[in-house]
């Protein structure tokens, strides 16, 4: 977690989790839960949220488009105010990053 100049104390004060569970993730002493990883993800991308999609690798184009048309009840919605920057897909996992239209906007 330090390579982006970040020690775990503070990553676990921004991200909310225990400096315990942190270093144990850098570690590789555990697989952690999709919600710590997307707490630690948000953090680094600066994300609004960040959305993860497990399926089969020949599935993931198509769930990635139901979700964007809603269809997937597991995940909220995309709103009309938010906006999908990036998507990674590893295997059948898919983390979709949703940002907030009007920040981005501000921001530029």
């Amino acid at each position: 977690m330090r390579e982006k100049n970040v020690r775990n104390k503070e990553l676990a004060a921004l991200t909310g989790l225990h400096v315990k569970t942190i270093r144990e993730i850098r570690a590789g002493a555990v697989n952690p839960r999709y919600s710590s990883l997307r707490r630690i993800i948000k953090m680094f991308k600066n994300a609004k949220r960040v959305d993860v999609i497990e399926t089969t690798p020949d599935k993931v184009e198509s769930y990635i488009e139901a979700y964007k048309r809603g269809e997937i009840i597991d995940l909220p919605p995309l709103l009309e105010s938010e906006e999908i920057k990036e998507i990674s897909v590893i295997g059948g996992t898919a983390m979709i990053y949703i940002y907030d239209k009007k920040r981005r906007l501000k921001k530029q």
